[in-house]
């Protein structure tokens, strides 16, 4: 049950950074939905994999193909749509205790959740660098020989 409200969450979460972000209404729902996809894909890989990095580059891999396709189908940049799909995927939480600790000068728990942190965000932005370098690769014109 909890999982249906951390999905419902991601999707209500994102359909608000839509607004925000400003995107087109017809494209708010297919957006907010990307939210959603992304948390359910975190979900699934967290049943399999205790790594949390490997489960937040799968999530947003996943949710980088999802906005690939749909840039697609809406005619429109996928950084548009991943920009806020994505968002349900930032380390908010372990973001603010790192700066906690940080603060209140607690310098070893700030850095075993620094560590932490970075390596959820570097695991984001491996994810999205995999999906996008991908597609690059696979829009590269074939060279004819003469």
């Amino acid at each position: 049950m909890t999982e249906i409200i951390q999905i419902i969450t991601a999707f209500l979460g994102t359909l608000g950074f839509t607004v925000v972000f400003r995107s087109k209404r017809e494209h708010i729902l297919p957006i907010a939905l990307g939210g959603a996809v992304s948390w359910v894909a975190y979900l699934v890989c967290a049943q399999f994999v205790s790594s949390d990095p490997i489960c937040y580059f799968a999530a947003s891999a996943v949710v980088g193909v999802y906005a690939e396709i749909l840039a697609r189908v809406l005619k429109t940049p996928a950084i548009n749509i991943f920009a806020v799909a994505v968002l349900p995927l930032i380390p908010g939480g372990a973001l603010y205790y790192t700066m906690r600790y940080a603060v209140i000068g607690e310098w070893e728990r700030f850095l075993v959740q620094g560590n932490i942190t970075l390596g959820i965000a570097v695991a984001i932005a491996l994810g999205i660098i995999s999906v996008s370098t991908v597609i690059k690769l696979l829009q590269i014109p074939h060279i004819k020989k003469r």
